[in-house]
C-alpha cells in the first residue's frame, strides 16, 4: 500500500468512526432527554405543564430525527470513501459485508431502529398532546 493510500484510508476511517460514534452519542442523549421528559410528564399533575412537556418532546424528537438523517449521511461519506479505497487497494472488507447481507438486512440496521424509536417517540408526544 502506498503512503498516500494509507493516509487516505486513515482519514476515511477517522471520518467514519467519528461520525458513527457521534450518531450513537446523540441517540444516548436523546434517550436521556426523553426519559426526563417522560418522567416529568408522568409525575406532573398540572395540565399546562404537561402540554409544555409534550411540545418540548415533539421538538426534541423531531430535531434528533432530522439530525440522525444528517449524521447518517456523514457516516455514509466515510463508508463510501473506504469502499473506494478498498477497491483501489484490492481489499474487500465492506464488499464481503455487502455480499453477506440477507434480503431482510434492512431490519437490523442502525438507521431503521434509531429512526423508528425517534419517530415513535414523536408520535407518543403528539398523541399525548391531542388527548
Amino acid at each position: 500500500m502506498k503512503g498516500e493510500d494509507e493516509i487516505a484510508i486513515n482519514y476515511a476511517w477517522d471520518w467514519f468512526s467519528y461520525h458513527a460514534s457521534q450518531r450513537m452519542i446523540a441517540f444516548n442523549f436523546f434517550l436521556i432527554i426523553v426519559g426526563a421528559l417522560g418522567y416529568g410528564y408522568l409525575s406532573c399533575g398540572d395540565n399546562s405543564v404537561k402540554i409544555l412537556i409534550c411540545y418540548a418532546g415533539i421538538v426534541i424528537s423531531l430535531a434528533f430525527l432530522l439530525l440522525d438523517f444528517r449524521n447518517a449521511e456523514l457516516v455514509d461519506y466515510g463508508k463510501n470513501a473506504l469502499c473506494d479505497l478498498e477497491k483501489k487497494n484490492n481489499m474487500n472488507i465492506v464488499r464481503k459485508d455487502k455480499e453477506k447481507k440477507a434480503c431482510c438486512h434492512f431490519i437490523i440496521t442502525h438507521a431503521l431502529w434509531l429512526r423508528l424509536i425517534e419517530a415513535l417517540t414523536l408520535i407518543v408526544f403528539i398523541s399525548r398532546l391531542l388527548n
